[in-house]
């Protein structure tokens, strides 16, 4: 007589449940790995970023302002060596007009990249100014009133107490900011009495910025 195999129906339910239920595990395996690197990504990586980024904005900040430190450097060199010279002296005691046709031409702003040069006296008075447009060469421009009047209520001119101070950096004007140097106007080996202060300025506008930028 056969035996008859009765089948183990339990077997394949068992079977049937464990691959139902394996794409779930994996799905919720998926789900929690991909919820980790979210959180990952939200409380570290992100905050890492944010403060590189940070950082980055900040080195990028130093380095503008660092360019225009240089650039108000270089300025007062250059006001230093015009100030400081037996020619000028001279010129602010005699006025001579052969100082003026010899040394302030277009050249002379254009090489330094100049839009004002203003000479005070000691008493604050002006005894020669010019502007200069040296982007359009030839072209010339005026000298605001008040960028004299603010160099005055600065204290930059006329003052006896400072007259042997020099300063650089930026005054507010309403065309432009201006990037100034200044410096006392003595004899070439840089002794005195100081005859007065001689004052260049650079109109610090989007140009500039862009120049500073690069």
């Amino acid at each position: 007589m056969e035996t008859l195999a009765v089948p183990d129906t339990n077997g394949d339910e068992e079977n049937l449940q464990i691959r139902t239920a394996l794409p779930i595990i994996i799905l919720v395996f998926l789900l929690a790995v991909a919820g980790g690197f979210i959180a990952g990504m939200q409380f570290v990586m992100f905050p890492g970023l944010l403060e590189m980024e940070e950082e980055y904005a900040q080195t990028n900040l130093d380095r503008g302002l660092n360019a225009i430190e240089n650039d108000a450097e270089n300025l007062q060199i250059v006001v230093k060596d015009w100030a400081t010279w037996d020619d000028t002296y001279q010129y602010i005691q005699d006025r001579n007009e052969r100082y003026i046709e010899s040394n302030l031409v277009d050249d002379t702003f254009s090489n330094a990249r100049l839009n004002f040069m203003v000479y005070f006296d000691s008493e604050g008075d002006v005894v020669f100014q010019r502007g200069f447009d040296f982007k359009e060469e030839s072209e010339e421009i005026e000298v605001p009133p008040r960028f004299v009047e603010t160099l005055r209520t600065l204290q930059i001119a006329g003052n006896p107490d400072a007259v042997l101070e020099t300063h650089k950096g930026l005054i507010t004007m309403p065309e432009s900011p201006v990037m100034i140097a200044t410096a006392p106007i003595l004899r070439s080996d840089e002794s005195g009495p100081a005859r007065g202060t001689l004052v260049m300025g650079r109109y610090f506008d989007r140009d500039e910025v862009a120049r500073i930028g690069r």
